[in-house]
């Protein structure tokens, strides 16, 4: 754990990215995208390029890529991926989400990516059940990094952003959380290096190296 503390008392709600926070989605995404880009555009890209597009949603990474070849990069990416192996939990997590809902938090998914493969992998790992809201990319007009995402999922659990708290890999999951108002955390067993958190803006309340020091700072009367 990198900043020490707890968490403030009125904390009673943890909202969680999905992609390198709670599932270790770097390969299967990354693969898919190569083979989808190769496909459709006849190009080979190493994975390392690829990686900043995780927890991105597909519209904006098809846009990136290749716009005016967007809805077929989009298809080919979502076969490779929905024929790809069942990506790995973090290790603890699970452990982490099941003590959380014990301890009577309520919890949110909160996704760039599509419904139906957020459920797949809630569903893969049995953790479905363990949330009591799920905001994906087609909930919302604007995905993370803007507030809406993290807004409605704390609409949806009926709390106000000082009852919440936001828990992710990337910049985008701390700069949603803190335009929305809530508390932050860099999960940092996730994905994405520590370069892409040199600015200032994307820096989180709590930065923590495991899942399991969650634990360590909630509030507990």
């Amino acid at each position: 754990m990198l900043k020490s503390g707890v968490m403030p008392q009125s904390v009673d709600s943890f909202l969680l990215d999905l992609d390198g926070t709670i599932v270790d989605t770097r390969k299967l995404i990354c693969t898919s995208l190569q083979k989808a880009i190769r496909e459709v555009l006849g190009e080979e890209v190493q994975c390392d390029a690829l990686i900043r597009y995780i927890g991105v949603s597909m519209p904006e990474i098809t846009s990136d890529i290749a716009p005016d070849c967007a809805s077929q990069l989009a298809e080919s990416f979502s076969h490779h991926y929905r024929e790809g192996p069942t990506a790995d939990i973090f290790p603890s997590i699970d452990g982490v989400l099941h003590q959380l809902n014990d301890w009577g938090y309520s919890l949110a998914l909160v996704t760039s990516k599509g419904r139906p493969a957020a459920l797949t992998h809630l569903r893969d790992h049995t953790l479905e059940g363990l949330f009591s809201a799920i905001v994906t990319s087609g909930d919302v007009k604007r995905t993370k990094p803007d507030a809406e995402p993290v807004l409605l999922a704390v609409n949806r659990l009926n709390r106000d952003p000082e009852q919440c708290v936001m828990i992710g890999d990337s910049p985008a999951d701390v700069q949603s959380g803190q335009a929305a108002g809530v508390c932050t955390v860099w999960a940092r067993w996730g994905v994405h290096p520590d370069l892409v958190f040199q600015n200032a803006a994307a820096r989180a309340d709590f930065v923590l190296r495991h899942p399991e020091e969650i634990l360590d700072i909630v509030p507990r009367s």
